[in-house]
């Protein structure tokens, strides 16, 4: 209830003084332009076929042996594309 309406009366308020007339341009949320984040400094990018390939539960229960038994693990990202070089699997 109460959240609710309180929720509704500051949505309605944003609208109006949003779509206000003579509201400066950089004022409204709709006029923003991306300046960073995907398709400005990172898109994704389609996996090729090769990077598919060894995508089983065995490979992958191999990989985490030999995890285990590491006393280092170099985890390289390349900050031009850092999602798209991240393994959060590896990571957790």
């Amino acid at each position: 209830g109460a959240l609710l309406s309180a929720a509704q009366k500051s949505s309605d308020t944003y609208e109006k003084v949003n779509s206000r007339t003579g509201i400066v341009p950089w004022g409204r949320d709709s006029n923003l332009q991306k300046t960073e984040g995907e398709g400005v400094d990172w898109r994704h990018e389609k996996k090729e076929d090769l990077f598919l390939k060894g995508q089983s539960k065995r490979i992958w229960g191999e990989f985490y042996k030999v995890v285990d038994c590491s006393d280092v693990i170099l985890h390289v990202i390349d900050a031009r594309n850092v999602p798209g070089t991240r393994c959060t699997m590896i990571e957790r």
